[in-house]
């Protein structure tokens, strides 16, 4: 397991919630009712917009039959999902988090739902599917590794099928240099953690960034012919990380 996926492991041991989405709040010992309902409300909310921006930009009367989706984390994406398509499939890197997204998911009755250990060859995925979804993923992946898994991806997207991809395309400077510094130093990311009111092993989870030439690129050589973009800047807080929610089509 790569240096990445082992540091997204321990976060998913320790601070699952935390870990998909980066607010104290989230943490374990914040985390009551409330935020608990704020969090898989957001999934709700952003897979009401994915499916409108796909039936008004690319496929009218679009309905999911089997879709997955990468990098499921706890399941605030999927049991939404879940919810809209016959079959919805979670891939992750994490065992810790899959456990925690199948506890969600069976205390909402879904049985539709299952769950494959991902690499970067996508070696455990079998089948087509006509929606694949990832969002705020990428980011966590070195770039070459995004590229191996966004060509995988692709090939299994059945003729006719969607894709809604993120991708974070910008970070500021002072945010790419603090990142580098805690992890060559890991007592600055310690530090961090406490001054931040974090567990103060808290793993490192890396931000990086794509451009959106080389995703164009990886699009045409799987024969999409075209995309519709959604620029995005992080909804957590201002003057943070740009990117892209990429939608597609593979053409029959």
């Amino acid at each position: 397991m790569k240096y990445a996926d082992r540091a997204y492991d321990r976060v998913g041991q320790t601070e699952p919630y935390f870990g998909v989405i980066t607010l104290n709040r989230f943490c374990r010992s914040n985390l009551d009712a409330a935020a608990m309902r704020e969090f898989f409300e957001t999934g709700e909310t952003h897979v009401a917009l994915v499916l409108k921006t796909i039936r008004q930009r690319i496929a009218p009367n679009f309905k999911p039959r089997r879709a997955l989706d990468f990098g499921c984390g706890v399941g605030r994406i999927l049991i939404p999902l879940a919810r809209e398509a016959r079959e919805a499939v979670g891939v992750d890197v994490s065992d810790a988090m899959m456990a925690e997204a199948a506890r969600n998911c069976r205390e909402r009755n879904l049985s539709n739902v299952s769950f494959v250990k991902s690499d970067d060859r996508l070696s455990r995925l079998e089948g087509t599917f006509d929606l694949i979804h990832s969002s705020i993923v990428f980011q966590h992946i070195a770039p070459r590794r995004v590229e191996v898994l966004v060509r995988n991806l692709l090939a299994h997207l059945e003729p006719g099928g969607v894709g809604a991809l993120h991708f974070t395309t910008w970070s500021p400077l002072h945010k790419r240099i603090g990142r580098w510094l805690k992890k060559a130093l890991p007592p600055i990311n310690i530090a961090v953690n406490l001054y931040r009111r974090r567990p103060w092993n808290l793993g490192l989870i890396e931000i990086n960034c794509v451009s959106l030439d080389r995703v164009m690129t990886l699009l045409a050589e799987a024969g999409i012919r075209s995309f519709y973009a959604d620029f995005t800047h992080s909804c957590w807080g201002p003057n943070d990380d740009r990117g892209a929610m990429i939608y597609f089509q593979r053409p029959r």
